[in-house]
Parts: C-alpha cells; structure tokens; sequence
C-alpha cells in the first residue's frame, strides 16, 4: 500500500461528456492566486497572463471544429465559460475534459513562457463542470456570467 487515496472524479458517473451539450465549466488557479487581472468599477482589467488566457479560451473553436463559445469570461483567479458541443457526423475525438485539459496546458505554458516561470504550476488540478439541462439554466447561467465581475468583492475566493 502506498498511502495514497485515489481521487474521485468530479464528473457526473455514466455521463459521455463528448455528446452534444452546453456545458457550464469554472476553472480556477491554483490556490486562488488573483494571476488573471483585477476588478476596478466591476470591470475586469486583464494582466498579460490574463490577456494570454483571453487569446487562447477564444481560439478554442479554430482547435475543436464543433465547438463553439457561448459567454464567458476571465476573473483574476478562475475563468467561467459556457461551452457548446455541437452534433456532429462523425465520432467526436475529444470529450469536456480532454478540451479544458489542452486549454490549461497550453495557456500554462504560453503564461510560463511570456513570464519567465518555466514549470510553474497555473492551474487548480481540476475543474468544475455542470450540465446545462433547459433554458432556464441557460438563462440563469448567462447572467450569472454578465454579473460576477460586479459580485468579485462577494467571492468565496476575492482576496
């Protein structure tokens, strides 16, 4: 026995998270370093690693082809975004975790890179996702978006 515990994934078990779908994701960094940018008159003025998120989260759907971006935006120590699955003929490669994966990894990267940080770790080591079912939750979702940069001093995680 090693001593280690195994964590349990925090996606919904038995979902296919490659079929279509909108789905709600929050991404943080890690341990909630403010790294993004700040809040000033409930807008978010975006530091260069936060300006090297905003390029790369927008440039997802020239990388998945099926993928389109509903609203999102980058907070000083996470990003809220709606993803869009669309249908598609063939077998989709990719599924949410995969796709969130390959944005950290490459915004990493790009962020050590511009920085000077080589290896230094960005990003929380998982994300939250949460399945939007009817437009209701659509609704709901979106303004919730539109509004956290007013909300940023309520944050559990404003520091």
């Amino acid at each position: 026995m090693t001593g280690h515990t195994r964590r349990s994934s925090p996606r919904l078990p038995g979902y296919d998270y490659r079929q279509q779908n909108y789905y709600f994701v929050t991404i943080c960094t890690k341990n909630h370093v403010c790294r993004f940018g700040a809040i000033r008159n409930d807008i978010i003025c975006l530091s260069d690693a936060g300006a090297i998120v905003t390029e790369i989260w927008s440039s997802l759907p020239s990388v998945e082809p099926d993928l389109h971006l509903d609203v999102w935006i980058v907070m000083p120590n996470h990003v809220h975004g709606i993803i869009v699955l669309h249908d598609t003929d063939e077998p989709r490669a990719h599924d949410l975790s995969t796709i969130v994966g390959r944005f950290k990894a490459t915004s990493a990267r790009a962020i050590n890179h511009r920085l000077g940080r080589e290896g230094e770790t960005v990003w929380h080591r998982s994300f939250y996702d949460h399945i939007i079912r009817n437009d209701a939750d659509l609704s709901r979702i979106r303004e919730y978006v539109a509004n956290n940069p007013a909300r940023w001093e309520t944050d559990q995680f404003y520091q």
